[in-house]
C-alpha cells in the first residue's frame, strides 16, 4: 500500500521566513485593537500586551466563556473585524521572500515529486499552491485547508465547541462559521501506511482531529502490518517534548507503545534538520513514485 498523508501547521509557514504567529499579527499596523477600551477589543488588546506567548483563539475562548450579554452586538462587529484584518495580515506576509533551503522547502519539494501523498491538509490560512509556486515547484498536487484560506477570504477564526460559552457568543465556533467544510482527515491518516507533520503543534484547538488516530496506533495487541510511519517535523527539541506531552494526553499515557508499535520520528529543524533530515528527503526519492517506476524497470530488464 503507498497511502501516504502531509499535515502542515503554522511551524511550516514560519520556517519558510513569514512571521504568522498571533503574537506577530497582534503588534503588526493591521492588529485592529490598539486603542480599543471596551469588550472583546479591549480585552484582546490588554491580554497582547502582557502575554509572551499570545494564543489569540485561546484568549476568545476564555472571553466567550464570560462575556458579558451586554457586548454581544459589539462583540460580533470586533470579531469580525478581526478575521477581516488577519486576511489582511496573512497575505501581506505571503508576498514575503521565502528561505528556499529551509527544511520546509526542502520538504515540500521532496512530498510533491514523491507521488504517493495524494492526500494533503493545511491547518494554515496560506496559499500552499502560491507557496510552491515561489518555491519553484512545477509539479500540480491537489490539498485541501482544514480552516480555510486568505486566498479566497474564507478563514475560519474561532474556538472548539467542546466547552460551552456565553449565551449569544456560539458564532465563534469554528464549525459555527459558514465556511466549514467536511474533510476526510481522520479517514485519510487511518488508511494511511505513512503521515508526515510538518510544524503542527497538535495543540488544543485541533486536538480532536487526532486523538482517535494516535490511539488506534498504540492498541497493545496490534499486528505488524497496523504500525505507521509517523514523522514530526518540529523546530527543536523544547517543541518536541511540547508535541509529546500531547501525544501521552491523547493516548492515556502510552507513548512508549507509539514508539514501539509504530515507526516514530521526530526531526528537528533549527539546526537545519541534519542526517534525520538528508535521510528523510533520500527515502522520499527511492520510495516515489519514479522510483518504483525504475525499480520495475531495472527488475524486468534482468529478467529478460
Amino acid at each position: 500500500m503507498h497511502k501516504k498523508v502531509f499535515i502542515i501547521g503554522n511551524g511550516f509557514d514560519l520556517d519558510l521566513g513569514m512571521n504568522t504567529r498571533y503574537s506577530d499579527f497582534a503588534k503588526s499596523e493591521e492588529w485592529p485593537f490598539k486603542t480599543s477600551v471596551l469588550g472583546l477589543g479591549n480585552y484582546l488588546r490588554r491580554k497582547a500586551n502582557i502575554e509572551k506567548w499570545f494564543d489569540l483563539e485561546q484568549e476568545l475562548l476564555k472571553y466567550a466563556m464570560n462575556a458579558s450579554p451586554s457586548q454581544i452586538d459589539a462583540d460580533k462587529l470586533s470579531f469580525k473585524g478581526l478575521s477581516e484584518k488577519l486576511t489582511q495580515y496573512i497575505k501581506k506576509e505571503e508576498q514575503k521572500e521565502f528561505n528556499d533551503n529551509s527544511a520546509a522547502s526542502q520538504v515540500l519539494h521532496a512530498i510533491i515529486k514523491n507521488g504517493y501523498f495524494e492526500s494533503i491538509y493545511s491547518f494554515n490560512y496560506t496559499n500552499l499552491h502560491q507557496i510552491a509556486y515561489k518555491l519553484g515547484i512545477q509539479h500540480y498536487f491537489n490539498y485541501e485547508h482544514v480552516h480555510g484560506s486568505v486566498k479566497d477570504n474564507t478563514i475560519i477564526l474561532g474556538i472548539e465547541e467542546k466547552t460551552d460559552v456565553k449565551s449569544g457568543y456560539e458564532y465563534m465556533y469554528k464549525t459555527f462559521s459558514p465556511h466549514y467544510e467536511s474533510h476526510s482527515i481522520q479517514y485519510d491518516m487511518q488508511e494511511a501506511d505513512e503521515v508526515v507533520f510538518f510544524g503542527h503543534s497538535l495543540g488544543h484547538n485541533d486536538y480532536h482531529y487526532f486523538k482517535a488516530f494516535f490511539q488506534s496506533q498504540c492498541l497493545e495487541g496490534m499486528k505488524r502490518d497496523e504500525g505507521k510511519r509517523i514523522t514530526f517535523f518540529t523546530y527543536d527539541n523544547n517543541s518536541r517534548i511540547e508535541i509529546l506531552k500531547q501525544l501521552r494526553s491523547m493516548n492515556e499515557k502510552k507513548t512508549d507503545l507509539l514508539f514501539n508499535l509504530n515507526q516514530m520520528e521526530f526531526i528537528c529543524t533549527n539546526d537545519g534538520g541534519g542526517k534525520k533530515l538528508v535521510a528523510f528527503l533520500e527515502r522520499m526519492e527511492n520510495d516515489s513514485v519514479d522510483g518504483d517506476f525504475r525499480k520495475l524497470e531495472s527488475l524486468d530488464s534482468y529478467i529478460h
